[in-house]
């Protein structure tokens, strides 16, 4: 809860924030959407309520669903001429153990973002957020699935929330200054 409202503080610090679209999806034994693509502006998270815990994480399910809405999305906005970067974020609390599709699906569904050459750039990044003992296996998940960044948080405390709100801002912002540019947004560091 607290994650997406701090995510949504950081896209509106970007500088580019109104262009900027947003898609929220929570996941737990099934990924939901909680609104498709918005833009920013029009975004309210004040509406956003706690997710319903199941002890079940569709990780990989989640993950492969937001790459696969990204390309979809940035696809139909290619065709009218707009130029798209993306960037994905995906938090979680544990390891996967509910999903249908792979690594390796999750990977080729990043393979086809590159391949539809629709985004400028792509920028996928996963959080591990009181995760426990889960570090291993969330950072072999995404050097398996190609993910660009793992970032392990720690406890959800409201310092290391706002770290990392701070980190998807500057994550905006070098994907957005890569717009137009044809190479890949700046690697940062949380």
């Amino acid at each position: 809860f607290a994650i997406k409202q701090r995510v949504v503080e950081a896209c509106r610090k970007s500088p580019r924030a109104d262009y900027v679209l947003l898609r929220v999806v929570e996941f737990n034994s099934s990924v939901d959407e909680v609104h498709g693509f918005v833009p920013l502006p029009q975004v309210d998270a004040s509406t956003y309520t706690e997710p319903v815990c199941s002890g079940s994480t569709a990780l990989y399910d989640a993950t492969y669903s937001s790459i696969g809405a990204t390309r979809k999305y940035a696809n139909t906005l290619a065709d009218q001429e707009y130029l798209v970067n993306a960037l994905v974020v995906v938090a979680t609390d544990g390891e996967d153990n509910a999903s249908r599709f792979r690594a390796d699906d999750v990977k080729k569904e990043i393979a086809k973002v590159v391949g539809d050459e629709q985004l400028e750039s792509l920028k996928t990044i996963l959080v591990a957020v009181n995760a426990g003992g889960c570090g291993a296996s969330l950072q072999r998940f995404a050097s398996d699935a190609g993910i660009d960044e793992y970032v392990d948080v720690g406890d959800a405390t409201p310092g290391k929330l706002a770290k990392l709100a701070a980190f998807v801002s500057q994550s905006i912002s070098t994907t957005s200054q890569a717009l137009g540019t044809g190479g890949p947004s700046q690697a940062i560091v949380f």
